[in-house]
């Protein structure tokens, strides 16, 4: 089993690239099964016309949800777990000029007896189980090829997100998370953040299934964190997207670069160089969606474009990483289906 300074000593995995990491075959398999899914949920369950629904999150296997709150780590498939969010373009696309994905109400039924029974009732037509593990073998026999240091896929999730959000590491979820800031992080000890003793959390990645634009990716940072929290050292508490929740694993102006017993390794107490920053920015015209100020502490390792259907990259889980800054204006059918994956280490 793990330890605290287990974890914070842990060492960084390479971040990796390959192009046609699946076969025709299984992109078609995946890509048609996202797809299919959707129509069977905007007509069964939604009851819309699948034009008018934009579904960001299908997850066949989850860990939690709004009405399964407790954590399950576990590669067992669950019908309860099943996750789904979408949003419903006839309610509106927010305010202001454009799509603004905060102000549009984001349905997630994951867990209702409804939602369940929806599941069952697509059986014939659509087998999310079946889909959960044939996608799940295709993408550990695939990683094998390219890389030894990953161990197994822990959870994934087809992502279709047309809006970008902060700087952020995932992985080891801090314990306790969504409690309020303690008055003093020295008021804390291991047994307030540290949990999941028996998981060592190795890789996450992208796989391009069907996106619109080539140039989008994920731009990966030098920096690293053992816990899973959120960075923009430019905007104050409560001033970030998730506004005043889990404020407990968000780093916001006037933060020292450490808490939960470590440190932000590699943070550099100053903005990004403005090479750097240009380049992350080079296809978006807005610079209000990433700002250079929000760059404090932050230096660029390498931005990773998603290129061709098949394109698949992966970096360290402890690693700060986000969407690079979209061209323009978010759309709110803007295309970007990617399968996501987490993979991790059970030491039970």
């Amino acid at each position: 089993m793990l330890t605290h300074q287990d974890v914070v000593k842990q060492p960084l995995l390479p971040t990796i690239k390959h192009e046609n990491f699946f076969t025709a075959e299984e992109l078609k398999d995946i890509t048609d099964g996202h797809w299919l899914f959707k129509k069977l949920l905007c007509e069964k369950f939604i009851e819309e016309d699948p034009s008018n629904v934009h579904m960001n999150e299908f997850q066949p296997n989850g860990f939690w949800n709004k009405n399964h709150p407790e954590l399950v780590r576990s590669t067992d498939f669950r019908w309860e777990l099943v996750h789904s969010e979408y949003i419903n373009l006839t309610e509106g696309t927010g305010g202001g000029n454009g799509f603004d994905v905060n102000n549009v109400k984001a349905y997630q039924p994951a867990g209702t007896k409804e939602f369940v029974d929806f599941l069952h009732s697509i059986k014939s037509e659509f087998n999310v189980e079946d889909f959960y593990w044939h996608t799940r073998d295709v993408l550990n026999k695939n990683l094998s090829k390219v890389t030894d240091d990953y161990n197994d896929i822990q959870y994934y999730a087809l992502y279709d997100l047309n809006y970008v959000f902060e700087v952020h590491c995932d992985g080891r979820d801090a314990k306790n998370k969504k409690l309020p800031r303690p008055d003093s992080w020295d008021d804390l000890t291991q047994e307030d953040w540290f949990q999941e003793e028996e998981w060592k959390f190795t890789r996450q990645g992208l796989v391009n299934l069907d996106v619109a634009d080539p140039n989008d990716g994920t731009v990966i940072f030098d920096q690293s964190f053992p816990y899973c929290t959120l960075m923009d050292m430019s905007v104050p508490l409560g001033g970030m997207l998730t506004g005043w929740a889990k404020t407990r694993i968000q780093f916001v102006k006037g933060d020292e670069p450490k808490r939960f017993g470590t440190e932000i390794r590699g943070f550099t107490h100053k903005i990004m160089d403005e090479n750097e920053y240009d380049e992350i920015m080079e296809h978006c015209f807005d610079e209000n969606v990433f700002p250079h100020e929000a760059t404090y502490g932050l230096s660029l390792e390498r931005i990773l474009t998603l290129d061709t259907p098949g394109t698949m990259y992966s970096w360290d889980c402890q690693k700060y990483h986000k969407v690079k800054p979209f061209p323009d204006t978010v759309d709110p059918l803007r295309r970007r289906l990617t399968l996501h994956f987490h993979c991790a280490e059970n030491l039970a």
